[in-house]
């Protein structure tokens, strides 16, 4: 583990659990991304549905989306 993370991560223990909990969930995201699975949070599902209803995304580029995230 990196100096700077050893650090980051000790300082993290006086943080609030919610500060505690963003970083943990920035954590997960790393790690998701460096095993290739990729779980869509409600934000981003959210913006496809926005997407959609918006017109920017077709409905067929919204399912592609919905089925890339079911893989």
């Amino acid at each position: 583990m990196s100096e700077k993370l050893k650090e980051i991560v000790a300082r993290a223990e006086l943080w609030s659990d919610s500060d505690q909990r963003e970083l943990a969930e920035y954590a997960a995201e790393i790690e998701h991304r460096r095993s290739g699975v990729y779980y869509a949070t409600p934000e981003d599902i959210a913006a496809i549905h926005e997407a959609e209803r918006s017109g920017v995304a077709s409905i067929a580029a919204v399912a592609s989306a919905f089925k890339a995230f079911r893989q």
